[in-house]
């Protein structure tokens, strides 16, 4: 691993590794978008239940953390040496990684109230 990040050797790879990473973190409840591997469709948000949420409420030391710094060493090479598709990609990356902490937060602030 690099001083700043971990080395990326193949754009297309870490893409292709980090959508089935993130798969991994979503609820049951995201569903594919139609016609893009690995994307999730982002129309709307559950009820705010607590267990729909749980495998992306992420506690500890790094919690999110780990996903912004996936997407920022991503995001370095991908300015350094991306090409149209790849920086499409890691946009996609982290709108769908910004609409998650949104509801993640909408759904917080729905449990505070309560």
């Amino acid at each position: 691993m690099a001083e700043d990040g971990p080395t990326i050797e193949s754009l297309a790879v870490y893409d292709e590794r980090w959508w089935k990473w993130w798969g991994t973190l979503q609820p049951e409840w995201r569903v594919g978008e139609e016609g893009k591997a690995g994307r999730f469709a982002r129309a709307s948000y559950p009820p705010h239940a607590r267990e729909k949420w749980a495998s992306l409420r992420l506690p500890g030391p790094n919690g999110l953390l780990g996903v912004v710094a996936t997407l920022y060493w991503w995001g370095k090479v991908v300015k350094e040496k991306g090409e149209q598709k790849d920086t499409e990609s890691w946009g996609e990356a982290v709108a769908d990684v910004e609409w998650m902490v949104k509801g993640l937060s909408t759904m917080e602030a729905a449990l505070g109230e309560q």
